[in-house]
């Protein structure tokens, strides 16, 4: 087997639970946009500025929530990824356990929007706390 293979190999064992989200349609255009968005988001390896090891940034409220949901996404053991292909969003999920996995895709959902205003409080029944 090679390296990468043994790293992703690696990455998903212990997860219990894979999910995948395909967005499509004028209804679920904002809830693409705003994972794709938040993968771009997401910390990289090797994205740290050492140069600047004394700054401490000012988050802004709305970084706040992203820096606490990373933290809770670290905890749950989740790990997703969000890309545009032919004319949808697809976004690729696991998890832990079920419950990791429901917390994030309800933050995420919640925090869009556009699910709670098109379709309803009933829509989100499954992934409320």
């Amino acid at each position: 087997m090679s390296g990468g293979r043994e790293g992703l190999l690696g990455s998903m064992d212990g997860l219990g639970v894979f999910g995948t989200l395909i967005l499509k349609g004028p209804l679920l255009e904002g809830l693409g946009r705003f994972f794709l968005e938040e993968f771009k988001l997401l910390p990289r390896i090797g994205s740290r500025n050492w140069g600047e090891a004394a700054a401490v940034p000012v988050l802004s409220a709305e970084e706040v929530k992203r820096v606490a949901r990373h933290k809770l996404e670290k905890l749950d053991g989740v790990l997703w990824t969000a890309a545009s292909v032919r004319g949808l969003v697809l976004v690729k999920f696991g998890a832990r356990e079920v419950e990791g996995a429901r917390k994030w895709l309800g933050s995420m959902v919640k925090r869009e929007e556009s699910i709670q205003r098109d379709f309803g409080d009933g829509a989100l029944i499954a992934l409320r706390d």
